[in-house]
């Protein structure tokens, strides 16, 4: 079967450029990352920019990594469906409450087949013993 994507079910992002670009900009980039990051947004000259020109060049390349607009995108669905999804996960938990449940009453079914052999093979003991101790 042929599905067919429409321009809004696809989001080019990149990961790495969002991940070094947030290391970047919250300022907990060590030096290896901050090089990495510098030869991504300048290539070989990445030494020569100041570390202000890199904030400037991690925003805009966060912004282009596409992953603002993803994260935008999961949580507008959150909010839009967080209604449903409540339910979903209530008629989950409900489903493995009931199989639980289900399992529990299976093992009282089993135990209450059980007990009358249970019973009749207690007294065959008990009235073997009182017929012993008689004789």
């Amino acid at each position: 079967m042929l599905s067919i994507l429409f321009a809004l079910q696809v989001l080019l992002l990149s990961a790495q450029q969002a991940l070094l670009s947030r290391l970047v900009l919250q300022g907990k980039a060590d030096k290896g990352i901050s090089l990495r990051f510098g030869r991504l947004a300048f290539g070989s000259r990445a030494r020569k920019f100041s570390a202000r020109e890199h904030k400037q060049a991690a925003e805009e390349m966060l912004t282009d990594s596409g992953l603002a607009e993803l994260e935008e995108r999961v949580l507008a669905f959150l909010y839009a469906h967080s209604g449903s999804l409540k339910l979903l996960a209530l008629l989950d938990d409900i489903v493995r409450m009931l199989t639980q449940v289900s399992i529990v009453l299976y093992f009282c079914e089993a135990y209450c087949m059980l007990l009358p052999l249970a019973n009749v093979i207690t007294m065959q003991h008990l009235s073997k013993t009182v017929m012993f101790n008689t004789v």
